[in-house]
């Protein structure tokens, strides 16, 4: 059953989507992949965004972190953030 919700709206709402991924593999403990893709406002410009994070960690040596930012600046979509980072895989180990 769901959820009725109640909303008074003066000048509007703006909707905005996110995706959350979380993929396992067997034989790695935790997830092997978390992403989130998220279409935003940017809180210092006020302007649309679309951000994405990744943690990919299926290579079991090292773990990559991917993070994306862009902002539509009224025309085109332009890049404010581009950083990918690759750093020493830490793993726990199962427990027995």
């Amino acid at each position: 059953m769901g959820r009725t919700i109640k909303i008074n709206v003066a000048n509007g709402i703006k909707l905005t989507e996110g995706l959350g991924i979380k993929q396992t593999k067997p034989g790695i403990p935790g997830y092997a992949v978390k992403a989130r893709y998220e279409d935003k406002i940017s809180r210092k410009t006020k302007r649309p965004a679309k951000e994405q994070y990744v943690v990919d960690r299926t290579d079991p040596k090292q773990t990559k972190i991917i993070h994306h930012v862009k902002e539509f600046n009224g025309r085109e979509w332009i890049s404010v953030h581009d950083h990918e980072d690759v750093k020493p895989a830490k793993r726990k180990r199962k427990r027995k």
